[in-house]
């Protein structure tokens, strides 16, 4: 009796003990980021710092040998989606090193639906050098307009001008803002060619594209193109004829979401398009750009 009445006290303090959680229940899905740093000089850079978007705090600083690894979990995945990524699964990653001369780099690569290793292996980092542009409405400089390319955030001047550094060879994402006017997005290709950037107000659903100069030979490799937009338009859609953008055409000109980068495979030098709201539903006239050819 004894010993059954010692059996049922164990059993019975055992049940009301706190049970440990599985480890299926335990776990939380987590994305690993990793990969290695190099200077422009092909160096390695070691004491990098790695930012996500706008974030103000650094989510990894590189060790001596350039080598990085950052953890994101689950927790911070979801913060991420909230601040973020409601609409686009894809962030920026900012590597910046101030390192003698800024040298930086911005990667669109943060898939923050993805779980497990991403592994980005060597990341080039370029010098940054000066760029300048001016902000327009309909033809009139706009003064004061908030100019933000990646991290970097400057106001245009009375002219409409400003000026930063941005990395030699890497495309970064464009935001104008400007009371009275919709936001203007899109991404500032490589190059230190001075750019207007167009600001609209919603009356004007429309945009304007443009490239940097590409090979003679069309056809042979496609090409990036950067845009700008007000807030309303979601898709632009591209033929070589301006017949060919009509309401029901869609098979050789299918719609490109905005919120990816642009590419396109030209086949002549004058390039037509249209813009398009989230329903697809078309903003604006036919719009014409005429591609610049390099010199052979």
């Amino acid at each position: 009796m004894t010993k059954r009445w010692f059996l049922f006290s164990l059993l019975y303090i055992t049940a009301c003990l706190p049970q440990p959680k599985s480890d299926v229940q335990k776990a939380k899905p987590e994305l690993l980021i990793q990969g290695r740093i190099l200077h422009s000089s092909a160096t390695l850079s070691g004491n990098t710092a790695i930012f996500i978007e706008q974030e103000p705090i650094a989510e990894s600083i590189t060790a001596e040998d350039g080598s990085f690894a950052l953890t994101l979990d689950e927790d911070r995945l979801k913060a991420l989606r909230l601040q973020y990524g409601l609409q686009d699964s894809l962030l920026h990653l900012y590597f910046t090193s101030e390192i003698g001369n800024p040298e930086s780099a911005v990667l669109n690569v943060l898939n923050i639906q993805n779980r497990g290793v991403m592994d980005l292996g060597d990341v080039q980092l370029y010098a940054e050098v000066p760029v300048e542009g001016r902000a327009m409405a309909q033809g009139v400089p706009a003064d004061d307009a908030r100019i933000r390319l990646g991290r970097k955030e400057i106001q245009t001047a009375a002219d409409g001008s400003f000026s930063l550094t941005l990395p030699a060879q890497s495309a970064t994402p464009l935001l104008v803002e400007k009371k009275g006017f919709v936001q203007t997005r899109g991404t500032w290709l490589p190059g230190n060619q001075p750019r207007d950037i167009e600001l609209y107000s919603e009356l004007t659903p429309v945009g304007s594209i443009e490239t940097q100069p590409i090979p003679r030979i069309l056809g042979n490799q496609p090409i990036s193109l950067s845009y700008s937009a007000n807030g309303t338009a979601r898709w632009i859609r591209f033929a070589n004829s301006p017949g060919a953008l009509s309401q029901g055409y869609a098979a050789d000109a299918p719609w490109q979401d905005l919120r990816q980068p642009l590419q396109i495979m030209p086949s002549a030098a004058t390039l037509y398009y249209q813009f398009a709201d989230r329903d697809q539903k078309i903003l604006g006239p036919v719009n014409s750009y005429t591609l610049i050819l390099a010199l052979e």
